[in-house]
């Protein structure tokens, strides 16, 4: 009886299991929150003082060297809305890159967008435009889900639906990209850094069988840290383009 009970158990196929991909613990992204919120007291207070210094103005990067509003101008604010509306994006799609991607991709591909979106601006804007915000980098954050969620369209449930998700609200955003007061170049440019980004950075997996079948982080590979050294090269290229061309 022992051998025939075996022998039926044996030919019944066997039930698929719906495993899930192990995601990381939030951190990096309240981090960023708080910068941005920090950053905007002295706002309030020396608003003309902190634009002045810290605000992109390609024609300050241009000629007289002031490389860091490349970076500076992606953590100061026009405005309490304006904060309120990037914050709330930050914490909506911060929380789900980190997730996914952990806190130093997700830093990555965030730094990466700023610049990519920040050089765009630099490259295109007049001179003596002022822009500020961190909605380039957020973007960034969009194109890095929707790389994510195109790579994994077929092992994850509803990845489809959710990435036809993402399109529709990556191109609601180039669309107010058109609005006056409010940057196309630096949307368009961290949309797009951050799909690059995200790319090269997309976290791999490993089934393993033991204690229980289940997914884990494999290490980051030599040609995931190749990819992000070629982004940051070609953000390197792409301001010296703009020297070039401006300069």
């Amino acid at each position: 009886m022992t051998s025939d009970s075996t022998a039926m158990s044996e030919s019944r196929p066997a039930i698929p299991l719906k495993l899930h991909y192990p995601l990381h613990p939030i951190r990096a992204t309240y981090i960023l929150l708080g910068l941005n919120i920090l950053v905007f007291i002295p706002t309030l207070l020396m608003e003309n003082t902190v634009y002045g210094w810290g605000g992109l103005i390609p024609l300050g990067v241009l000629q007289y060297g002031q490389w860091w509003r490349l970076l500076t101008a992606g953590f100061i604010h026009g405005g309490i809305m304006h904060l309120a509306f990037n914050m709330y994006a930050l914490y909506i799609l911060g929380r789900e890159v980190e997730r996914i991607f952990g806190p130093w991709r997700f830093l990555t591909i965030y730094t990466l967008a700023l610049l990519g979106g920040n050089l765009l601006v630099t490259l295109f804007d007049p001179p003596k435009s002022l822009t500020v915000g961190a909605s380039g980098a957020i973007l960034g954050l969009l194109g890095a889900l929707v790389a994510y969620f195109w790579r994994n369209r077929k092992q994850l449930v509803g990845a489809k639906k959710y990435l036809i998700n993402l399109l529709n609200t990556a191109a609601i955003n180039l669309i107010i990209g058109l609005l006056p007061q409010v940057s196309l170049w630096g949307h368009l440019g961290g949309m797009l850094a951050g799909l690059i980004a995200g790319l090269a950075t997309i976290p791999r997996y490993k089934l393993v069988h033991a204690p229980y079948p289940h997914f884990e982080f494999e290490p980051a590979t030599s040609r995931e840290l190749a990819g992000v050294f070629l982004l940051a090269a070609g953000c390197t290229l792409l301001l010296a383009l703009t020297f070039w061309l401006r300069g």
